[in-house]
């Protein structure tokens, strides 16, 4: 397996090789090593933003998509619906769990997507695995056995309390890259009955209440992305609403007030203090405190929206908490900014809007962008960074339109590695 000291190229070529073989041990080993990536990232270093990116974009041009193809197809013919099989299986749970971890890319998760008929496929398969994950969940947390494919030949997964917690969590990050790659991907979840049903399950107090602080930090961020991803398209506001996401928000505040989750997004909370003058960071104490506020406020605010006798307010209500929403400072900041309800502990009202601009632009130098590998240049030795550093759109190989330049000089230093894989036969 590939370590995280080689290089982009040797990471790339053993990483495709082993998810090219079909062997259900390297497909889970590979999806492991890029969990285990992704959580290293150190947030305050877009370097390591930026290492992942490339990996992920080098691996989307490997031999011109065949690798993402391959996967994609692997997830279609383990389809319940063609196999005749109930069971999701722990394999397709898997192919689901890489495909969401490349999708942190941009560039991948729009090229999964580019086709009507491929995005209702990832939909349905993420929307399959959630809720078999939904039901040995509980079984598996009280410590029963949950069978699993034996010949997979993964028998210590088993043993980790929380491995299918996690594969859920995962795959919340997947609906959020892709809603934001695809309206049709939205439009998909929206024909679903049990989208929203099954978050409010997997937040449920039963299913968090044993959890470590890293796994319930992991969860907040992927819905909180996923909250600004489906709130800030039109085509998806109103559903989002009136499925309740608000109560989804409030839950989130609960989780966000457990031990060591608080103290760790109260750092997060310093880096706006820097950058918003007049902005007093509380203890995390204090910050508990105001969460406990924020969940009974946004209770009551869903209840508000919800008001038939006075629709106008009701309207005004909407428009407010969607504006806040689908800012680009939420999937890090909102429930500790109280934005719930258009507001910022310690500031001034007339600031609110200029202050979640500039925390934004803060987060987006330091963490790269809202909560995802931001396109960056493919010759590994660029110091650009990605698109959200540069402030512009970096162009792309005419011939495989895979690979991204900030220039046409690291493109022509990059071609000595690049023309093997974009010179290779299109997959199919």
């Amino acid at each position: 397996m590939a370590t995280e000291e080689d290089s982009t190229e040797e990471i790339v070529e053993r990483c495709a090789r082993l998810l090219l073989s079909d062997s259900s041990k390297a497909l889970i080993g590979t999806t492991n090593f890029f969990e285990k990536l992704s959580n290293n990232r150190n947030p305050r270093s877009p370097s390591s933003e930026n290492r992942l990116s490339c990996l992920l974009q080098e691996l989307l041009a490997f031999k011109r998509g065949a690798v993402v193809d391959h996967l994609l197809q692997q997830i279609e013919l383990s389809s319940p619906d063609l196999d005749g099989s109930k069971d999701v299986g722990l394999r397709r749970l898997y192919l689901c769990k890489m495909i969401v971890a490349l999708s942190e890319n941009e560039a991948v998760a729009k090229y999964c997507v580019k086709e009507k008929q491929k995005a209702r496929n990832i939909a349905r398969a993420l929307l399959d695995a959630q809720a078999h994950l939904l039901q040995v969940i509980p079984g598996q947390l009280r410590g029963k056995g949950c069978p699993l494919d034996q010949s997979l030949g993964v028998n210590e997964q088993g043993g980790e309390k929380y491995v299918y917690l996690n594969l859920a969590v995962e795959n919340i990050k997947g609906f959020a890259n892709f809603c934001y790659a695809s309206k049709t991907f939205r439009l998909a979840l929206q024909a679903s009955d049990d989208f929203f049903p099954g978050l409010e399950r997997l937040l449920a107090r039963s299913t968090t209440k044993h959890a470590s602080a890293q796994l319930l930090e992991k969860t907040v961020k992927s819905f909180l992305s996923l909250m600004q991803a489906v709130c800030r398209f039109e085509d998806s506001q109103d559903w989002a609403v009136d499925k309740r996401i608000i109560r989804i928000h409030a839950e989130l505040n609960r989780l966000l007030m457990m031990d060591g989750v608080t103290e760790s997004f109260v750092g997060d909370f310093q880096t706006v203090a820097e950058v918003v003058g007049g902005l007093q960071c509380p203890t995390s104490r204090d910050m508990r405190k105001r969460l406990a506020a924020s969940g009974d406020e946004l209770r009551q605010f869903d209840r508000r929206i919800r008001d038939t006798r006075d629709p106008r307010s009701a309207k005004k209500l909407r428009e407010q908490w969607l504006e806040t929403a689908k800012a680009d400072v939420l999937p890090a900041m909102t429930p500790l900014l109280g934005a719930s309800l258009g507001r910022m502990p310690g500031l001034p009202p007339g600031l609110v809007q200029d202050a979640v601009e500039e925390a934004a632009k803060a987060l987006r130098c330091k963490k790269g962008g809202s909560g995802s590998a931001p396109i960056v240049c493919s010759w590994e030795r660029c110091n650009i960074g990605s698109v959200v550093q540069a402030g512009r759109p970096f162009s792309k190989c005419a011939n495989c339109s895979l690979a991204f330049y900030c220039s046409k000089e690291h493109q022509k230093l990059h071609w000595g590695i690049h023309k093997k894989q974009c010179r290779a036969q299109t997959s199919d």
